[in-house]
């Protein structure tokens, strides 16, 4: 894991559970941000690329991030245990005021990283291919097309609907793409609410 400016570090630099990482220019300037950034113009700096990210999204979210976002985003499974020694004494420290069964928790760290596929009547999957180079993929052989038919298989009976496009745009399409993107959650909502 990465250090954090002004993150109190606990055991083997791991940062606390309880700090927020800010998001800000320098931090997205040392390689979020580079020069295949939609918003990159030719002579730009790896820091004005980030300045002029950071303002674009500035309306959409927060600057600062968790760090459990930090970790369930990463390839920190195996970090999970100390996650979740670290959230129950951070609830007992506070006493626990809210009543939140630590078990709920735990259930649903690193969601992401396994699969539920049964138990469900229908599934639809609005997944745009995410470019993973500049060169053209073949929808039928994209990873969304695999989960669709893994999912398929499991749950036979289940209504399923994919639908796959390929725009030149990575998961920040809002800022890239806004109308075309506008357009395919719109035709998404659309057959979704159809009778």
């Amino acid at each position: 894991m990465s250090r954090k400016r002004g993150g109190a570090s606990g055991p083997g630099g791991k940062v606390s559970l309880t700090i927020l990482e800010r998001r800000d220019p320098p931090s997205y300037s040392r390689g979020y941000s580079g020069f295949l950034n939609p918003l990159y113009e030719p002579g730009m700096s790896h820091l004005q690329i980030a300045e002029r990210w950071l303002a674009a999204e500035a309306r959409r979210r927060p600057n600062f991030k968790q760090q459990l976002q930090n970790l369930e985003h990463g390839a920190e499974l195996g970090q999970k245990a100390w996650v979740e020694t670290e959230i129950e004494s951070i609830l007992k420290r506070a006493g626990n005021p809210w009543g939140i069964p630590v078990e709920d928790v735990e259930k649903d760290l690193y969601v992401t990283n396994s699969r539920v596929w049964t138990g469900f009547s229908g599934w639809y999957g609005p997944l745009p291919i995410r470019p993973q180079s500049l060169e053209p993929r073949e929808p039928m052989k994209s990873v969304e097309v695999f989960v669709a038919n893994e999912y398929r298989a499991k749950n036979p009976n289940a209504q399923i609907r994919l639908i796959n496009w390929d725009p030149p745009m990575t998961h920040y399409g809002h800022l890239e793409l806004p109308r075309q993107l506008a357009a395919a959650h719109f035709s998404v909502v659309r057959w979704l609410v159809r009778p």
